[in-house]
This record gives structure tokens, sequence and C-alpha cells, in this order.
């Protein structure tokens, strides 16, 4: 089901090919196979908060993420993308970016390169979690 959430949305960058020093990658939103790209609804939620979800994404080594991109959620719908909640019922902030299938290859570059001038990177930083 397609999610009416408006804020802030998070990728999770589980590899340091995905960002550099400064930016995100376009290769971040490159999606699955499935076509549904796994993101964080976080607007309103701590640096603490934030950074816990990493035990979602990487339950076996979650310090192994050091970094996250950050961007609104209102640069999908421009994009032909959407945000859908995820079905796995546990973790309530669990959402994908769903619509890539639809997409042709310069659609999907597009919108993967848009989505990383949007965000901002955000590295970790144990005491900057509150």
């Amino acid at each position: 089901m397609t999610s009416e959430y408006q804020g802030r949305l998070t990728r999770f960058l589980v590899h340091k090919s995905l960002y550099n020093s400064t930016k995100v990658k376009a290769a971040a939103f490159a999606p699955p196979k499935d076509g549904r790209l796994s993101v964080d609804k976080t607007e309103g939620r701590s640096e603490a908060e934030i950074w816990d979800d990493r035990k979602y994404v990487r339950p076996d080594e979650p310090d192994s993420i050091q970094a996250r991109a950050d961007f609104p959620s209102k640069v999908l719908s421009p994009l032909e993308l959407q945000l859908e909640d995820a079905p796995d019922g546990e973790f309530l902030c669990h959402a994908e970016i769903v619509g890539w299938l639809q997409l042709d290859v310069v659609k999907q570059l597009a919108a993967k390169n848009k989505l990383a001038y949007e965000s901002t990177l955000i590295q970790y930083t144990p005491n900057a979690e509150n």
C-alpha cells in the first residue's frame, strides 16, 4: 500500500563505495532486482533512534554501517517513484521506494542521480547520537 508519509527518508549506506567524504553517490539508490529499495521514515526521530535502526539493516553487524543518506520524501513523486510501507510489521519505520521497474533505463539513472543530489550525507560519530 502506498504511504502518505511526508518527511525525511533515510537510506543506510552499507558499503563505503556508495559515498565519499562529502556526498552520496547515485549507486546508493540502485534498486535491487525486485525493485523495492529499502529506506526508513525518520522525520521527528532522534539521531540515536535513527542510528539504532542499523540493527534491522545488518542484524549481525550493525556497527559496520557508518553512513546514511537523508532526503525529503517529496522528491519521489516527480521521479515517478512511490513510497510503500514495508510489509515486515516489526519495524514500523521501514518503507520501500517502488516504481523502479516501470521506468526505462534513462529515467532510472536520472532518478538515482536526483536522489543522490537531494541527499545529505550523514556519517556516524558515536558522541553525536543524541
